[in-house]
């Protein structure tokens, strides 16, 4: 960040591929106040129109109590899940500040393991063209089949489109039998334009309904839940320019937070793979959402672009992967996280200001291990 550079002028105001001066960005696309908060409404200047939509709200989660849990992945230089090790092998930090380990259990799963933890494979069918799609069912059930069908883990599907959210089977070990499943779906019905103006945000709303039911759902599991989301991410989070009102900022940092929360304290782990492979590898949905990784910590630097699915996954600990034709290698790599994995509890802290945000650390006192996890949580009075 350029130095009296602010957030926001940093996300807003060089967008990739965005031309023009920051003014001349800023009157293409506007996102404007509507009579209630419960509406968004984007201004495209050049057609002179001005879109509403109804904002989905994250549901409201309890307030917490007891520890942090963190779940973490340690793998070495070369990508491999790394197992065995022991509390004595990490630190932790809780805002720079050293924060002991109340708790530290190693989990590895195995084929011997029937009640593995499992993990749903999601399928956005909202956000990906037809020229894409039958590509990516061929790399899919190539993963699924791989290694004669035996995956590591249960693994489930669930579908996603622009009307309905379904799982095909329960969780399953058996990659053929998910395949099968697989075969028989016939997509969704586009009822969005790919070309409207106003597509755009109704695809976001399905995207963010989609999360919420899903991570519902998973808060009926116990322990760590992994959600591997097949998709390049939602158009509105690219947008250069952004012009909001104080009542939508407000509202944008309520969803942080509340996103936030929901995927730690259910111990939720996105990864997102792009299946649109290097067709995207120099677009905007391959690099931006990058500047966007630093936490929002005042509701006036709260922006759409926050709760980007490729900025959830980091958030959440997990791997945001795209530029590779290969999507079925991609996967196999978001299951590898299953098969070993650590879970440690520190101290929680409150603060005398609601949801003032705590940066966490993990680090590994071995040499050459590289550590994934969540990079921080929202603290309570």
């Amino acid at each position: 960040m350029r130095s009296g550079e602010s957030r926001g002028e940093r996300i807003l105001g060089r967008g990739v591929g965005a031309s023009g001066s920051r003014q001349d960005n800023a009157a293409k696309l506007k996102l404007c106040a509507g009579p209630l908060l419960a509406l968004l409404c984007i201004g495209v200047a050049a057609a002179q129109k001005h879109l509403a939509i109804p904002q989905t709200s994250v549901a409201a989660v309890p307030a917490a109590t007891g520890p942090i849990v963190l779940d973490v992945e340690v793998t070495d230089k070369a990508g491999n899940p790394v197992a065995g090790l022991r509390t004595s092998d990490f630190s932790v930090f809780d805002g720079r500040k050293p924060a002991p380990i109340v708790f530290f259990y190693a989990h590895e799963n195995s084929p011997a393991q029937p009640d593995a933890d499992s993990a749903i494979l999601l399928i956005d069918d909202v956000n990906v063209d037809f020229n894409s799609v039958s590509q990516e069912r061929s790399q899919i059930e190539a993963f699924l089949r791989s290694g004669q069908g035996h995956l590591p883990v249960p693994v489930s599907i669930v579908l996603v489109t622009e009307t309905r959210m379904e799982q095909l089977v329960a969780p399953s070990r058996d990659g053929n039998l998910l395949a099968a499943e697989f075969d028989h779906w016939n997509g969704g019905l586009r009822r969005i334009p790919e070309a409207a103006d106003w597509g755009d945000m109704e695809r976001w709303q399905s995207c963010m309904g989609a999360l919420d039911k899903v991570t519902t759902f998973l808060a009926r599991r116990a322990g760590r839940k992994q959600l591997i989301w097949v998709s390049p991410g939602w158009e509105l989070f690219y947008s250069a320019n952004m012009i909001t009102t104080e009542a939508q900022q407000k509202w944008l940092m309520q969803q942080i937070v509340g996103y936030s929360d929901r995927l730690r304290q259910e111990q939720i782990v996105v990864d997102m793979v792009d299946p649109l492979g290097t067709q995207d590898e120099a677009g905007m949905m391959a690099s931006q959402w990058q500047s966007l990784l630093k936490p929002v910590r005042k509701w006036n630097d709260a922006y759409p672009g926050d709760l980007g699915l490729q900025v959830l996954a980091t958030q959440s600990g997990g791997q945001v992967l795209y530029a590779s034709n290969d999507v079925a290698e991609e996967l196999g790599k978001c299951l590898q996280d299953a098969s070993a994995w650590y879970t440690l509890d520190i101290a929680r802290q409150t603060t005398t200001e609601a949801d003032t945000w705590h940066e966490v650390q993990v680090k590994a006192n071995r040499p050459n291990l590289v550590v994934r996890t969540r990079n921080g949580y929202y603290a309570e009075r």
